[in-house]
C-alpha cells in the first residue's frame, strides 16, 4: 500500500494485525507493530485490541514486546506507550497473559486500570476460568453486578 502512495489507517492495520494472528506471522506482526507506533496508532481502540493478538496466537509472554526496529532501536512496548489507559488494550492485555500462564499479570492488568466496561471485566473473569478459579471467577462477576455493568 505505501509503496502505491496509500496510508494505512487503523482499519487496515487492525486488519494486517489480525492476519497475522491468524497466520502465526509474528515477525510481520512486529513490524506493523512498529509501524502502528511510529505512526501514532498504537493507542487507537482497534489497533490496540489487535496489537496483542499475533504474541497470543504465538504464546509469546508480553514482556517481549519491546523489539527493536530496522534501525536497531527499542521500540517501546504497549504498556509504556501508555495504551493501557484504552480499556480494549487492557482486555487484550488479561487474555493474553492468561493464555500464557500469567494469571499474576492478569490481575494486576485488570487492577491497575483506570476504568473498566463489561468487556474487561469478563475478561478478568474468563482468566479466573481459564486457571480452574471459578470461585474467584464468581465473586468477581458478583462484584461486576454490584458495581452496575
Amino acid at each position: 500500500m505505501r509503496k502505491l502512495g496509500f496510508s494505512p489507517d487503523e482499519f487496515t492495520l487492525g486488519s494486517v494485525l489480525r492476519a497475522c494472528a491468524a497466520l502465526k506471522a509474528l515477525s510481520c506482526g512486529s513490524q506493523v507493530q512498529c509501524y502502528a507506533v511510529k505512526s501514532g496508532f498504537e493507542l487507537n481502540l482497534i489497533v490496540g485490541s489487535a496489537l496483542a493478538r499475533p504474541y497470543m496466537r504465538c504464546k509469546i509472554h508480553a514482556q517481549s514486546w519491546q523489539r527493536l526496529d530496522k534501525a536497531n532501536r527499542f521500540v517501546p512496548d504497549v504498556i509504556k506507550t501508555g495504551a493501557t489507559s484504552v480499556v480494549a488494550v487492557i482486555s487484550s492485555l488479561i487474555s493474553l497473559y492468561s493464555r500464557c500462564g500469567c494469571l499474576d499479570d492478569s490481575e494486576k492488568a485488570f487492577m491497575e486500570r483506570s476504568e473498566a466496561d463489561v468487556v474487561l471485566w469478563s475478561s478478568m473473569i474468563a482468566a479466573y476460568g481459564f486457571h480452574g478459579q471459578g470461585d474467584k471467577a464468581i465473586k468477581l462477576f458478583k462484584k461486576m453486578e454490584q458495581e452496575g455493568l
